[in-house]
């Protein structure tokens, strides 16, 4: 690849709002004073590369990083098909997804927000110390590429649920393509999990359903644990953290990326003293 369209694939991985061709000309305009022509070629070059795709978004075509290949989605982690030959170079998770219909192969900006709130809890150093002994659960958990990141970062047991047949099998497939069996358990159903089990609780579902599922989640989650929760409009993000906070959960950390937000809420020993909360970072 050429200079610039290195720069075209930065910027649009970069970009916290969905890019476009017209957006895409403005800001190379204005940084490069570059004219149409020699962006379309690039844009055109990079898409028959199969580094950049095309989506469609009510009747508005935006462009996206193209998930035929590796796609590196936080500083540790990143993820590929099986037939990529991309080697993950050292301190790096390389997590294979088959292509199927469950949700979560990184190409929505909420699986990647997930991700990178998982990498950076997981290199903390309070979670350095106890992630060995920790169990995981992931609500939801669709291709099971949350579960296996966390398997593959060295928590010690996680349990992934999700209710979608389609998907337990695509999780299940997944899980033994990237070796992870004896680390990650599927269930059918949160009733399986026992009560104030659950050290970090993981859920990239929609605002709605994270505040049906707080006194679930209450009861799952230990007296020191922490949530990471996608899947959040932007409007959205004060109401389910004030269901939260009167539940005991703080903010600890916010990502975001073209209108949607993750979250990090803890309680117990990660609130810091006096009320003043730590960070993660």
């Amino acid at each position: 690849m050429n200079f610039l369209e290195n720069q075209i694939l930065h910027y649009i991985s970069e970009s916290h709002a969905s890019v476009n061709f017209r957006r895409l000309h403005k800001h190379f305009k204005q940084t490069h004073q570059l004219e149409q022509e020699p962006l379309k070629e690039a844009v055109r070059s990079l898409v028959q590369a199969g580094r950049l795709c095309y989506r469609t978004d009510f009747g508005t075509s935006y462009l996206d990083i193209s998930l035929n290949g590796p796609v590196k989605v936080s500083e540790h982690v990143f993820l590929k098909p099986p037939m990529s030959a991309a080697v993950a170079h050292p301190g790096q998770w390389e997590i294979l997804l088959e292509e199927g219909a469950a949700f979560g192969r990184g190409d929505h900006p909420t699986t990647r927000l997930a991700v990178q709130l998982m990498d950076g809890l997981m290199h903390d150093a309070i979670w350095l110390k106890k992630k060995s002994s920790t169990v995981t659960l992931d609500i939801g958990t669709g291709s099971g590429v949350l579960a296996i990141v966390a398997a593959k970062m060295g928590t010690g047991r996680v349990q992934a649920v999700d209710i979608d047949p389609c998907a337990v099998f695509e999780a299940r497939s997944n899980i033994r393509l990237n070796n992870v069996e004896k680390q990650v358990v599927l269930l059918n159903d949160l009733k399986e999990v026992d009560k104030g089990c659950c050290d970090l609780i993981l859920a990239n579902v929609r605002t709605p359903t994270l505040i049906k599922l707080l006194p679930r989640i209450l009861q799952m989650s230990a007296t020191d644990s922490a949530l990471i929760f996608s899947g959040i409009r932007t409007d959205e993000m004060e109401n389910l953290c004030d269901c939260y906070r009167q539940a005991g959960f703080f903010r600890m950390k916010m990502c975001s990326e073209k209108k949607w937000v993750a979250l990090i809420l803890a309680r117990g020993e990660f609130q810091g003293d006096s009320g003043k909360r730590i960070s993660i970072y």
